[in-house]
């Protein structure tokens, strides 16, 4: 639960996106989630009295730190999301002021706990009695309500912040569409797959950590995507975030190609396979994810403990058109994972052996076959 920006001013203004965990996330002593119907439609967190206690704490934070602005902001039934707005230089770092919070918090907590159950049961109960129900029986006992540290995003720019606007307001149905396809959500950290990256073509079990459903694995017919990253770029602004929204810096008639055989194999039923590696192909993907194709997506890392896709990603995953695999000898990193040549090598190998039929020939610059095979198989812990 921590994501610190090296060098950035954090008692600068600027606007960030905060979110909290529970230390005990055993229940949902938040709230419950009700929903209108089983579709992804409405829904909403119904706040327990912990929960509404919560809110009216997090409200307090711009009383509590004048140049601090409280905007939107989801209490949810084991965590809490929100926006704040430093709005003049603070005398303490935003991880003061959310720390100042979170012990608000948790005295309030405890103090509620015991009148609630005092109310309830008649007398002050003893740690993890009546008020265990209430609150995580560990607060009784002196500990935080509250995972350690917090995790920030830097909404740097009005895109960023509409972005995390749209992610709070959308908490709830993104709840609501786990728990109804929770195979979907589930961090698998050994999908075993038969794969021909043997010698001579043999087949091997290549194990990778996935999300997703794997079901698209069985599928017949694929597509790889694979587009060179002179044939696509983004803009980018000043602080080196592509403008995925603005015209490109580079698109050229390879890549309009790449991209209309993509999208007419996805239309067709195809699965696409796409290692995201290139601009290129992360823009076919965003482009394709959009007219609601099927994709085996490939990543360079792991999965966090608390991973869930974003976006388009998170509906694709839901629908079950979505499958994230990462080779498992790459684990989860905190820090961006640099993607180095024999990464890319390996991927790309990766999703010809997936393709199968639907692969397309690629020029790895003088490197061997064996040698790409081999560096499939060890990111995958495949023997040969």
């Amino acid at each position: 639960m921590t994501r610190r920006r090296n060098g950035w001013d954090y008692c600068a203004r600027g606007s960030y996106m905060i979110t909290l965990t529970l230390a005990d996330r055993s229940r949902g002593w938040l709230g419950d989630l009700r929903a209108s119907s089983r579709a992804l439609g409405p829904a909403a967190v119904e706040l327990s009295p912990l929960g509404r206690l919560l809110a009216d704490k997090w409200r307090e934070i711009a009383a509590n730190w004048p140049g601090v602005e409280v905007a939107d902001f989801v209490v949810m039934p084991d965590h809490l999301h929100g926006i704040l707005k430093i709005t003049r230089r603070q005398a303490h770092p935003l991880g003061q002021i959310v720390g100042s919070f979170k012990a608000r918090s948790t005295s309030a907590a405890r103090e509620l706990a015991i009148e609630l159950a005092s109310k309830l049961a008649g007398t002050i109960p003893p740690s993890g009695g009546l008020a265990g129900t209430i609150v995580p029986a560990s607060l009784l006992a002196g500990s935080s309500l509250w995972s350690e540290g917090l995790v920030d995003s830097i909404l740097w720019s009005d895109e960023r912040f509409s972005r995390a606007r749209a992610y709070i307001a959308d908490n709830p149905r993104r709840l609501l569409a786990k728990r109804l396809n929770p195979e979907l959500f589930t961090i698998r950290r050994d999908l075993a797959v038969k794969l021909p990256l043997g010698e001579g073509g043999a087949e091997v079990a290549a194990h990778f950590s996935a999300v997703g459903n794997d079901g698209l694995l069985s599928r017949i017919d694929f597509h790889q995507v694979q587009c060179s990253r002179w044939f696509f770029a983004y803009r980018k602004d000043k602080w080196g975030k592509p403008l995925k929204t603005e015209p490109p810096a580079v698109e050229t008639d390879d890549f309009r190609a790449i991209l209309d055989e993509a999208l007419a194999s996805a239309k067709a039923g195809e699965v696409l396979v796409n290692p995201c590696i290139s601009q290129g192909e992360r823009e076919i993907a965003r482009r394709a994810f959009a007219v609601g194709a099927a994709m085996v997506v490939l990543r360079n890392k792991g999965f966090s403990p608390l991973f869930k896709p974003e976006g388009t990603l998170f509906d694709r995953c839901a629908e079950g058109r979505l499958l994230m695999l990462a080779p498992a000898a790459w684990p989860y990193q905190t820090q961006e994972k640099p993607m180095t040549r024999e990464d890319a090598c390996a991927l790309n190998r990766i999703a010809q052996a997936i393709a199968r039929d639907g692969a397309v020939e690629i020029d790895y610059k003088g490197l061997k076959p064996i040698s790409i095979d081999r560096s499939a198989r060890e990111a995958c812990l495949a023997a040969a």
